[in-house]
Formats: structure tokens, C-alpha cells, sequence
């Protein structure tokens, strides 16, 4: 029996949108079992809430790298007929991007700061970095990634402590894993919110127009032709693991929430240093989320995550009320707190998802408002976002409808994230 992102796939041969830029490996991965369904709403057998989101990305990528390259889709397939077509229009317009940035590094590097922090989402994350709470190591430039592993590295690493310790690392894990099943739930849960919301902010560079203009006035569209082709590879390219990871020119950036509350954020290019922005505050802010399930991630694990992410983003974002969005971190901090089941009710926007929500809002309120009054010198580094809670949760920090209108959202600038 055909999945349905198989079906999907077929049913858009007929139409606008190819299957072609979506590789088979990629789609056997979608459609394939996944750790993150355990908290996600189901919607039948035949109908996965996963492949449906994955789906719903890959079109809409599809279709804005067609916006891009200011040809209808038919025409774009016929002149670039698999993935690897477009590597020539990217390299060579991030060669172009790369001259145009060189000399103003430091004004774009101080923007991604502005452009992220003026979205009313961040507010709370502004509040701390302007009380020097939370420090930024910003730059333009490759990936430093001190913390990556790959699935060779964790294989590598199980099999040393499998040869020191033996049977004793499987009698003391076993339990661990037993007891934090719905702590490692909500960890993959996070990985996957994080890596969506970067995703879908990767385009907010068109917030800033007038700054980019007076670079070069060809910046924008460039930007929006790179970042629509590279996102088109989450799905277009083979899956892979292994040694080809580790080399930094596999990716144009990264994100680190390191010690002491310092983000450490690196992105080649401009909008590539606001996705990994986004993408470092988010991880910052669910840092102790089960932080015991981060010792197996691996760079494999984002392939899903880039691909389904950021419709699983939109959706969690369109629950919480316009008016209430600069509450997002610490609703999204509480939420983690529910059982597993109330949040799948939240990201299904049931009745029931939607009376937690407004519990919700009205708890973040309060919790922001005493957090507004302390006075700034007791605001203390390990207060951040700390909402309290019983010391047996999952972790110690402690709507709208999804169909309503988004036309001004920020970030909703070229037909979608």
C-alpha cells in the first residue's frame, strides 16, 4: 500500500509541482517510522501527520524557487530537470553574495541582531540581551561546530564504553530510558520546533530591504534565490551519514547555546546568520529540556527536521493568539511542561488544545509581568525564563485558530516561511 507521501507525490505530477526535486531516500525517510510520532497528533493510517507537513514543505519550496527564478514551474523543471541542476546558480550567486557582503560584515552582522529582535516573538529574548543576561558571539562566516556528532561518532563512542564498562552501561541506561520517555519525546519535539522556526524564518531578510538595497540593489532576489535552492536540498539530496558530516562546507552555518548563556551563531551569508540566530535562541531556550536525550543527537537527525520543522513550526505559531505572540517563548516553555497527550491536543488545535492555550497565555502573562518588575540587578542569569514548577517535571523551568488570517505576518513575505 502506497504511503501518503507517495500518493502526494503522484498527485502532483498531474499538477504545478513536480516529485522530481524530492529524492526517493528522502521520501522513504518521510515515510518511514519516526521517534517524533509518539507526540504528534495522529490522523489515520493512511493520512501521517508527518508526511502530511513534510509534503506541504516540499511544495511550497518548490514553489517560491520557482518565484525566485521568475519562470513558471513547467519551464524551471524542463531547464533544471533534478536538484543537482540548480548547483551552478548557487554557486555562482553566492559567489556574487559573498563580494557584495565582504565590506560590510559588521553592519550586517549587528542587523541579523535587529531584524530577529524586532519580531514581537523575541521580545523576551531582547529583554535579556538587553540586560546583558544573554550574550551573542555573532559573525558572518562558515560553521564552527564544537559540539557535532554524527551516527559514526555516537556508534564509535557506544562501543568504547560497551568495551570499558560492558554489561554495566546497558543495566544502568535501560532504567533511564524507561523512566524519561515523555522528557526525550518533548526533546525531539523541540529539535524539530527549532530547527522549523530557523527555516521559517529564512526569508526575513526582506524585512530589511532598504538596508540591503543600499548595498546593492540585486541583494534580496539573490539571497531569496540561495535560500530558496537550499532549501529545496533538504529534500533534494541523498540521504547520508557518516564522514561527509564533519566537513563545515556541507552547511553555510551554525548555532551553539554554550555556557555561561552565551549563543554562539555563525552564518556565511546574511540570511543564513538570521536562520542560525533563530535557530541558537531556540536551542537556548530548551537547554534543559531532557538535556540527557541530547547526548545521542546526531546531524543525521536533522534531515527530517529541516523537512517537516517548519510547517510543524506554523502550526504551533498559529495556536497562540496575535495579540499574546511576544508571550511565545514562555508559552512554549509551559506547554512543555503538559503530558505528552495534552500537547498532541495543542498542535492538533482541538477544543481541548485550544482551552489549554488560553490557560496558557493567561499563566505567561502573569509570569512575564513579575518577571518585568523585579528590578533589573536581581534579575539574575539563572532566572532566565525560569517559570517555576514541581521539582519532579520533566525539567526545572518551573490560541488563535490555525486557519486564521497571516497576511501580516512578518515572515510571511513569499508565499510562506
Amino acid at each position: 500500500m502506497k504511503t501518503i507521501v507517495q500518493l502526494a507525490l503522484e498527485a502532483l505530477n498531474t499538477g504545478d509541482v513536480p516529485n522530481r526535486y524530492f529524492d526517493p531516500s528522502k521520501q522513504r525517510l518521510a515515510s518511514g517510522e519516526n521517534p517524533v510520532e509518539e507526540i504528534l497528533p495522529s490522523s489515520g493510517e493512511q493520512d501521517r501527520f508527518i508526511e502530511q507537513i513534510t509534503s506541504e514543505g516540499y511544495k511550497l519550496v518548490v514553489t517560491k524557487l520557482a518565484s525566485y527564478l521568475n519562470m513558471p514551474i513547467a519551464d524551471m523543471v524542463r531547464r533544471y530537470p533534478n536538484a543537482y541542476s540548480f548547483s551552478a546558480v548557487v554557486m555562482q550567486t553566492l559567489n556574487e553574495v559573498l563580494q557584495m557582503e565582504s565590506s560590510n560584515k559588521q553592519m550586517l552582522e549587528q542587523l541579523a541582531l535587529k531584524t530577529v529582535f524586532d519580531l514581537s516573538e523575541f521580545a523576551q529574548f531582547k529583554k535579556l540581551y538587553e540586560r546583558g543576561i544573554l550574550k551573542i558571539d555573532i559573525k558572518l562566516g562558515p560553521p564552527e561546530l564544537d559540539n557535532a556528532l554524527t551516527a559514526d561518532d555516537v556508534q564509535e563512542e557506544l562501543e568504547e564504553q560497551i568495551e570499558e564498562e560492558q554489561e554495566n552501561i546497558i543495566e544502568e541506561i535501560e532504567p533511564l530510558i524507561e523512566d524519561n520517555t515523555d522528557a526525550k519525546l518533548k526533546r525531539v519535539l523541540h529539535n524539530y520546533i527549532t530547527q522549523g522556526n530557523a527555516v521559517h524564518k529564512s526569508f526575513l531578510f526582506n524585512m530589511v530591504n532598504e538596508e540591503l538595497t543600499a548595498i546593492d540593489d540585486k541583494l534580496p532576489v539573490k539571497y531569496g534565490l540561495i535560500m530558496s535552492i537550499v532549501h529545496m536540498l533538504y529534500y533534494g539530496t541523498p540521504y547520508m551519514s557518516g564522514e561527509i558530516l564533519r566537513n563545515p562546507s556541507a552547511g553555510l552555518g551554525s548555532a551553539e547555546a554554550q555556557e555561561n548563556d552565551v549563543i554562539k551563531v555563525r552564518g556565511l551569508i546574511f540570511p543564513v546568520l538570521v536562520h542560525e540566530l533563530v535557530k541558537g535562541l531556540f536551542d537556548y531556550l530548551g537547554k534543559d529540556i531532557s538535556p540527557e536525550g541530547a547526548e545521542g543527537e546526531t546531524l543525521e537527525d536533522e534531515y527530517m527536521q529541516l523537512m517537516a520543522g517548519p510547517e510543524l513550526y506554523k502550526k504551533l505559531n498559529a495556536i497562540i493568539p496575535k495579540n499574546k505572540i511576544e508571550l511565545l517563548p514562555i508559552i512554549y516553555r509551559l506547554l512543555m511542561k503538559r503530558d505528552v497527550e495534552e500537547i498532541k491536543q495543542v498542535i492538533a488545535n482541538t477544543p481541548q488544545g485550544k482551552q489549554i492555550i488560553s490557560e496558557l497565555v493567561i499563566e505567561a502573562q502573569s509570569l512575564a509581568d513579575e518577571m518585568d518588575q523585579e528590578p533589573e540587578e536581581e534579575y539574575g542569569a539563572d532566572q532566565n525564563f525560569d517559570i517555576g514548577g514541581d521539582e519532579d517535571q520533566d525539567f526545572d523551568f518551573g490560541g488563535g485558530d490555525e486557519d486564521e488570517d497571516n497576511d501580516n505576518d512578518p515572515y510571511n513575505l513569499f508565499g510562506g516561511y
